[in-house]
């Protein structure tokens, strides 16, 4: 389920709501991914697969084998995020007309847009990179440091249970939305503590969380100085990282890398540069379909990454 669906789910019929785009705007992980619903409110339950026994050939009237597979129970928590916002009583009668509503309807989306670029980088850098090199599904160009001047490409394969966004569906919907706007005062004009200013004041609340179950949904690609890595070697590492994300077992397969890298990378799919097979290289990434995005929120020169 995309994001843009969640949000029509759980907004009241007849209440105006912010267009989706206009909050994900420059935080296109939340545009690109799965979305789900949590299981047991900010928490997450769910099994991680550990090994599985398949059935084997076996002589005629021969005994069979067991079969099955086993599990690890796991859960994973959403992130609460919160912020304040309280504007002076003058400002919301001069701008709109006193309309509180009104002047909110301004206000909030960039706030929210913000809120989720921010999310989106704790997202790449501290949950699917982490989870990647836990799981060995992390590899690199240069192996050695040389200062502040690398760039990271992430493949991550989105698939429902395996590789998603959470919501709390429980409290959007008795909130009436993942993301709230809820009221101080009842909505009435109060003095602002400290300050004896009077203001109107409201709440945002916003329960998110990602949940990484599956290493074979992540594929990520560190290290890459652009400045000398040659057209030949970040084709083939590209590729490797492409295939090693599982792309064509199933989900929706997208890279993420910083606009510069995946400029580079787009020169090399056009230039149809070598890469595994000598021969086809990137373009088979561009045949399967998947979307290089380039996401402003991934850092344009970062420090080495230690895998």
């Amino acid at each position: 389920m995309e994001l843009k669906e969640i949000v029509q789910k759980y907004t009241p019929a007849g209440t105006a709501q912010t267009p989706v785009d206009a909050i994900t705007r420059g935080a296109p992980l939340f545009e690109t991914a799965v979305w789900g619903s949590s299981n047991s409110g900010m928490t997450h339950v769910y099994e991680e697969l550990v090994s599985i026994l398949e059935a084997q050939a076996v002589d005629l009237n021969g005994a069979y084998g067991a079969i099955g597979a086993e599990f690890n129970l796991k859960n994973k928590d959403l992130a609460f995020y919160g912020g304040r916002k309280e504007v002076p009583t003058n400002t919301v009668d001069m701008t709109a007309g006193g309309d509180v509503a009104a002047y909110l309807a301004k206000q909030m989306p960039p706030v929210f847009n913000k809120t989720l670029m921010s999310i989106e980088y704790q997202m790449f850098y501290n949950i699917l990179r982490p989870f990647a090199k836990a799981n060995s599904q992390i590899s690199q160009i240069s192996t050695s440091s040389t200062g502040d001047v690398y760039n990271t490409l992430f493949f991550v394969r989105w698939e429902e249970d395996q590789m998603m966004g959470l919501v709390n569906d429980a409290w959007a919907r008795d909130q009436g939305g993942i993301f709230t706007v809820k009221p101080l005062s009842s909505g009435d004009r109060y003095v602002q503590a400290g300050t004896g200013v009077s203001v109107y004041g409201v709440d945002v609340e916003l329960p998110l969380g990602l949940l990484p179950a599956n290493k074979l949904n992540i594929s990520v690609l560190a290290n890459i100085d652009l400045a000398t890595v040659t057209d030949a070697d970040l084709a083939k590492a590209v590729t490797k990282a492409m295939v090693k994300s599982g792309t064509g077992l199933g989900g929706r397969t997208v890279a993420y890398g910083h606009p510069l890298l995946i400029a580079r990378i787009g020169a090399l799919q056009e230039a149809k540069t070598a890469g595994i097979d000598g021969t086809s290289g990137l373009y088979l990434a561009e045949m399967a379909g998947i979307p290089f995005v380039g996401d402003w929120n991934l850092l344009e020169q970062e420090a080495f990454y230690t895998i």
